[in-house]
């Protein structure tokens, strides 16, 4: 497997073109086949249209067979970057994620907005995905849904994505797809899993649960820390996306 990173500007972001065309391919495989391109990546991509994004192709051979990706958008005095990912289920035993270039993309966009908050977003749908998620914020940042110290910030996201206040859970136009995986014999066994199926019992109708990590000076520097750590240590880093 090899990881094919691209970084797209306003102007150039293309729903229509081959990439998003093959990213859409993959949620309709992994969520559903009646997913609309307008539902799939309309709400990442064109309301509104973030300033620039970074996507990770994952490929076996000339396949995209997953994808994570960064949309980094402007609001005021508020920098918020969305995550995103999808990985083919017959390949998630093999895809290794590239949490090092997410992070030296989080410390440089933080590096050129040292005057705004920045905060890392994401609403997962899927227990596993929002494991992945918070297994890697708990690895690299020091602070995890920090509510009460962020409520100003957290209210700006809020009205921005039309999202009712204080409320942990937002509606997607997704649904969860079919899985033989049963979630409720992993609650004794992941932490996180148990956290989201107790905050988002729902979530097979297509509701995420709602994750933000501010991006503090404080943040990048213990998460280089962290990270240097890991590269003297390879044998403590062995994070995958699994089933």
């Amino acid at each position: 497997m090899r990881v094919v990173k691209y970084h797209i500007k306003k102007q150039d972001i293309d729903i229509q073109s081959d990439l998003f065309s093959g990213i859409y391919t993959i949620l309709t495989h992994t969520i559903g086949p009646n997913l609309t391109l307008d539902e799939a990546l309309g709400g990442s991509f064109c309301y509104p249209v973030p300033d620039e994004v970074f996507i990770w192709s994952f490929m076996v051979k000339d396949k995209m067979v997953g994808f994570c990706y960064f949309t980094i958008l402007t609001h005021e005095d508020l920098v918020i970057i969305r995550l995103t990912l999808s990985v083919e289920r017959n390949y998630r035993h093999i895809v290794k994620m590239p949490y090092h270039d997410f992070l030296w993309e989080m410390i440089f966009i933080k590096l050129k907005n040292l005057s705004k908050k920045v905060v890392f977003y994401s609403n997962p749908i899927n227990p596993i995905i929002y494991s992945v998620i918070r297994e890697y914020t708990k690895n690299f940042l020091r602070y995890e849904n920090n509510v009460p110290a962020q409520t100003a910030t957290i209210n700006k996201i809020y009205d921005l994505f039309e999202i009712e206040r204080y409320n942990r859970v937002r509606k997607t136009p997704f649904k969860m797809e079919e899985t033989s995986l049963n979630f409720e014999t992993l609650r004794h066994k992941n932490k996180y899993v148990n956290d989201f199926l107790n905050q988002n019992p729902d979530f097979k109708q297509g509701t995420g649960l709602i994750t933000m990590v501010p991006a503090t000076v404080a943040n990048m520097i213990y998460a280089v820390v962290k990270m240097a750590k890991k590269q003297f240590n390879p044998s403590k880093s062995k994070s995958k996306y699994k089933k």
